[in-house]
């Protein structure tokens, strides 16, 4: 076989990224923690070492909680430490060196408090505990729990469902169901099942639902299945509003709609007014474009369908007058309308139609 030589004109501004990371920490990460890793380790290289949680957050298209979530998963892996301010406040950050190699050699990046100007999602009323971290479980650990009857019985059916064998990584997610978030097999069971039904077999879409039944409390089959209808209908209320009816939702509209309801706080009915908003605008489907009235909703402090009237209101009456005297719309001269013109309230007759049906 012949010898490939690889030669590089790639410019000398690069991150380099130690080995131990990609080969222990990242294969068990969340992607979304891996891309705020890796941008703390650009930073070191680059003249912006100042950073705030706003910053962050706009640069890699996600919310300050994502980011706090994954500065705390790595805090817990041991690859940086969070100093924090008086109030609690995330304050500096310093990266640790790997299991093994320096992953900044010593250096620091000091992050700056949250940036004030950026509103917090509304608050639904309830604060749902955040789940623990997946942790790397140890072999010894692992084997252990091969032993046990339940977990051993597991494996096999998680094999059996998703028609592959287990590699290191999705083992190592198992044990995190069961060891970690004190999950009953039969619990973890349904899980695999009812995701892998769904046609997701990707081991990521499961850990999300999974730290999701914790955060709500749930630990039997029973809760997981009131739990499932509850969030089926509110995922098929969202495709109908956009007019979609002949499918299920995917994955990424299924993150997409958690983000609007668990991080926004917003209600379903609010979601689907978005929804319907956007196909009234554009005349198509659009999460993109949804997800911007939302944001917008949130930013202008949107809780409930009044709030969103208010909100109209002021925008109707910032808007400026059509043409003609005290905003009514100048009349053309020609024999149609040189008689008085008849005006309706539609939204009367509207309401008169709907009570003769």
């Amino acid at each position: 076989m012949p010898v490939l030589k690889l030669r590089s004109k790639m410019d000398s501004h690069f991150t380099a990224v130690p080995h131990s990371f990609i080969d222990v920490y990242m294969p068990s990460a969340n992607g979304e923690f891996v891309k705020v890793y890796l941008y703390l380790l650009r930073s070191l290289r680059g003249p912006d070492q100042e950073l705030s949680l706003s910053l962050l957050a706009d640069r890699l298209f996600c919310t300050e909680k994502d980011v706090m979530r994954a500065l705390g998963y790595w805090e817990k892996q041991g690859l940086l430490s969070l100093s924090r301010d008086g109030s609690g406040q995330p304050a500096g950050i310093v990266l640790l060196e790997t299991a093994s190699g320096a992953a900044s050699g010593g250096e620091s990046a000091e992050a700056l408090p949250a940036a004030p100007d950026k509103p917090d999602a509304p608050s639904t009323g309830q604060t749902a505990p955040e789940p623990p971290s997946v942790p790397r479980f140890t072999r010894d650990r692992l084997e252990a729990l091969k032993q046990d009857e339940d977990f051993s019985q597991l494996l096999f059916l998680t094999e059996t469902y998703l028609g592959k064998t287990l590699n290191a990584t999705e083992i190592n997610s198992l044990c995190y169901y069961y060891d970690t978030l004190k999950f009953p097999a039969e619990l973890i069971e349904y899980l695999v099942e009812s995701c892998v039904s769904k046609g997701h077999k990707s081991f990521h879409y499961i850990e999300v639902v999974a730290q999701r039944w914790h955060s709500a409390g749930i630990r039997t089959v029973q809760e997981a299945k009131q739990q499932s209808s509850q969030y089926t209908k509110q995922y098929y209320s969202v495709l109908r509003a956009f007019g979609i009816t002949d499918r299920s939702p995917i994955e990424q509209e299924i993150h997409m709609i958690d983000h609007w309801m668990n991080d926004f706080g917003f209600s379903t009915e609010l979601i689907c007014e978005a929804c319907s908003r956007t196909v009234q605008a554009i005349g198509k489907a659009s999460f993109s474009y949804a997800d911007s009235i939302l944001s917008n909703w949130q930013k202008q402090k949107v809780h409930s369908r009044k709030d969103l009237e208010a909100v109209d209101a002021r925008r109707a009456g910032a808007r400026p007058p059509k043409a003609g005297n005290n905003g009514k719309k100048a009349q053309t001269s020609n024999r149609f309308n040189n008689f008085s013109q008849r005006e309706y309230d539609y939204r009367e007759l509207e309401q008169q139609l709907l009570k003769k049906q």
